[in-house]
C-alpha cells in the first residue's frame, strides 16, 4: 500500500502542474542468474527485470521510476518492487527531490562509512551494492559551482535486513547467557540452603530448561515510529569541490540505527528472574505449589543515534586517493568509528587496481560488557580489512575482475574472481565465484561475514 501511495503522489504532483511534457526515456535490462550455494549445496535461479523510466517536463521538472520485477527471489531478502521513484524540481540555486531514493555520499570503494542515509540489505546476494531506498525529501543548495549544502529528511525508519543465520546466532548467544545466569542462580540458592553439590547440579540442570522454555523470550525488534516533527531522521552534508585539487565534504546524521541492539536492562532481567526461580525451587519441594507463569523478555531495538563524518577525494600524480571517516554514538553512549583510506591506479595496459584499508572500532557496547561479565568473547569486535580490486580488459571488450577482502590479522578472507564477456552491443555474460575462508563461520558477526556467502554464479544480461 505504501509503495502505491508514493507512486500516486508523485504522479499527481507532476501531471497537476501546467507544463509541457518532453519525450521520455525507457531503459532496462533482463538478467538471468544461476547460483550454486556451497553451504547448502543447492542451485538457485533468479530472473530479474530492471526498468528505468525518466521523463522531463520542461527544464525545471522531471520524474524517475526504477521498478524491479523478480521471479523466484529469496524470501529472506527485502525485495523492492519500486527501488527508486522520485520527483525532481529545479530552482535557480536549489534542486529538490521527493520520493523513494538512494543517496550515495561515500567516495570509497564498496564500503562507505559516510553513506549514512540508506540502510544496507545484508540478506542480498551482493550487500556491497544493495542499499535500500528510503522515502525522503532531499534538497541541494548551491552557493556557487564549487560549494553546496545538502539536506535530507527521512519520514520512515527502515532498518537493515540481517541474515537469519546471524540473527539466530545472536539470539543463541543472548539466550545462552540468560540460561547460564538462571543455572547459577538455582545452584547458588541450593548450596546456600545446604544441598549437596551433586544434587544442586541435577536440580539446576532440570529446572533451567523449563524456565527458559516457559518464562523467557527474546522479542523481535520493531522499526522506530515517527509520530511528530521531532522524530524524522535528518542528514546534512556540506561539500567543497576542487579545494586545492580535492573534493571535501562533512556530513551529520541524526536518526535511528540500522542494526538491532539490546535495549533491555540486563541486570533488571536477571532480578526479574529471581522470583521465578524461587517458584520452581518451591515446586521441587512441594508438588502442590504452582510455578510462576510470568514471562520475562529481553528486547532488541533500534537506538536513536547521531554521527558526524568526513570524506575527501583527489589525486597524487596519477594515483587517485580517498578517505572516509564516520563517528557514531547512540542514546546509550555506545560508540562506533569507521575509517577508510584507499587509492586506485591504472597501468599502461589498462589494468585498473584499487588498494584500500578499512578499520572499525566498537566502544562501550552493552552486549560486549554483558558477554565479558559472563566470561565470553565479545560479539562486536574491532575489524581491520585489506581490500584489493583489479580489472584487466582482454580482446578489447571482455574483462577479468578480482576482489579480495582479507582480515589484516588473518582471521578470514573473501575472494571473488570473475570474468565478464561482452557477447554483443546489448548482451553480457558474467561468471565467477565467491570463496570464503573456513575460519569465517556463522558464529562470526563481522562485517566480512555479512557481505557474502560462498558460491559459484552465472549471470546473463540483456540491455535494452
Amino acid at each position: 500500500m505504501k509503495k502505491i501511495t508514493v507512486l500516486v503522489i508523485a504522479l499527481v504532483m507532476i501531471f497537476a502542474l501546467p507544463v509541457s511534457a518532453q519525450e521520455y526515456d525507457l531503459d532496462g535490462e533482463v538478467t538471468q542468474k544461476l547460483n550454486y550455494l556451497d553451504n547448502s549445496e543447492t542451485i538457485e535461479g533468479l530472473t530479474e527485470l530492471n526498468l528505468e523510466f525518466s521523463k522531463n517536463f520542461g527544464f525545471d521538472k522531471s520524474i524517475y521510476l526504477n521498478p524491479v520485477f523478480k521471479l523466484n527471489y529469496d524470501e529472506n531478502s527485502e525485495y523492492d518492487f519500486l527501488k527508486e521513484v522520485y520527483f525532481d524540481y529545479y530552482l535557480e540555486n536549489t534542486d529538490l527531490r521527493v520520493g523513494r531514493q538512494i543517496i550515495d555520499w561515500g567516495s570509497a570503494y564498496e564500503l562507505n562509512p559516510t553513506d549514512v542515509v540508506n540502510p544496507r540489505d545484508f540478506t542480498a546476494k551482493d550487500p556491497t551494492s544493495a542499499e535500500l531506498g528510503v522515502t525522503s525529501l532531499k534538497g541541494d543548495y548551491y552557493f556557487d559551482y564549487q560549494t553546496s549544502l545538502t539536506g535530507v529528511v527521512v519520514g520512515q525508519h527502515r532498518p537493515s535486513p540481517i541474515p537469519s543465520a546471524l540473527e539466530g546466532m545472536v539470539d543463541k548467544t543472548t539466550k545462552g547467557m540468560i540460561a547460564n545466569s538462571v543455572y547459577d542462580g538455582i545452584y547458588s540458592k541450593l548450596i546456600e540452603k545446604g544441598s549437596k553439590e551433586i544434587s544442586a547440579v541435577e536440580t539446576a540442570n532440570n529446572i533451567t530448561p523449563q524456565i527458559m522454555n516457559n518464562n523467557f523470550t527474546i522479542n523481535d525488534p520493531e522499526k522506530r515510529e515517527m509520530n511528530d516533527i521531532t522524530d524524522p531522521e535528518i542528514s546534512l552534508k556540506f561539500t567543497r569541490r576542487n579545494f586545492k585539487g580535492y573534493d571535501l565534504s562533512v556530513n551529520y546524521f541524526k536518526g535511528y540505527g540500522d542494526i538491532p541492539l539490546i535495549i533491555s536492562d540486563y541486570n533488571q532481567v536477571q532480578k526479574d528472574l529471581k522470583p521465578i526461580i524461587e517458584s520452581y525451587l518451591l515446586a521441587e519441594k512441594d508438588p502442590t505449589a504452582k510455578t510462576s507463569k510470568e514471562t520475562i523478555s529481553l528486547d532488541f531495538g533500534y537506538k536513536e543515534t547521531q554521527s558526524i563524518g568526513f570524506s575527501g577525494r583527489g589525486s597524487l600524480a596519477d594515483i587517485g586517493v580517498w578517505t572516509e571517516i564516520n563517528y557514531n554514538q547512540n542514546e546509550d553512549d555506545e560508540k562506533k568509528l569507521d575509517l577508510v583510506i584507499g587509492g586506485d591506479y591504472t597501468f599502461e595496459n589498462n589494468f585498473y587496481t584499487v588498494v584500500q584499508l578499512f578499520h572499525r572500532n566498537y566502544k562501550d557496547y552493552k552486549i560486549n560488557d554483558i558477554l565479558k561479565n559472563n566470561d565470553k568473547d565479545k560479539l562486536l569486535t574491532d575489524e581491520n580489512y585489506l581490500i584489493l580490486h583489479g580489472e584487466l580488459p582482454f580482446r578489447s571488450i571482455h574483462t577479468l575482475k578480482t576482489d579480495l577482502i582479507a582480515d589484516v590479522e588473518g582471521e578470514g578472507y573473501m575472494i571473488n574472481p570473475a570474468a565478464e564477456f561482452s557477447l554483443g552491443n546489448d548482451y553480457n555474460l558474467n561468471v565467477g565465484a565467491v570463496v570464503m575462508d573456513d575460519e569465517n563461520s556463522e558464529e562470526d558477526f563481522s562485517t566480512l561475514n555479512m557481505l557474502a556467502e560462498e558460491k559459484a554464479y552465472f549471470e546473463f544480461t540483456w540491455n535494452f
